[in-house]
């Protein structure tokens, strides 16, 4: 197994908010995972590493609430790390770079395939 010396964090608010700005004035306020509009809880800038919160394009998913709460805790279906990774492959390829990610976290990431349960919430919204 590959280890991976972790990397400095990027800590910048301004390119948070330039990032969601941009990603509001392309795609409206969407969640990148499930397609729905952001419930009572808002839209939520999700950072795929949480460790220490990078703030960079690679680093950064627009998800509803409820999509953002899977990715943390809860029981039932959970947002891991490979789904949410390759959720950010298809939905912002432009951004995406596995290896900064890998960075990021320290040790390497698989992307997996979309679960049943969301491919189906993202053909019915």
């Amino acid at each position: 197994m590959h280890m991976y010396e972790r990397v400095k964090p990027v800590r910048d608010e301004v390119a948070r908010l330039r990032w969601l700005h941009k990603q509001i004035s392309m795609y409206g306020y969407r969640c990148q995972a499930c397609y729905g509009r952001p419930d009572w809880r808002g839209a939520a800038i999700h950072h795929i590493i949480r460790f220490r919160r990078s703030d960079e394009e690679t680093n950064f998913m627009l998800l509803c609430g409820c999509c953002h709460d899977l990715c943390h805790d809860g029981s039932g279906p959970k947002l891991n790390l490979g789904v949410v990774c390759m959720v950010k492959f298809i939905e912002n390829p432009d951004e995406f770079s596995l290896s900064r990610l890998e960075q990021l976290r320290g040790q390497p990431i698989e992307l997996e395939p979309l679960p049943e349960w969301l491919q189906e919430k993202r053909r019915v919204t």
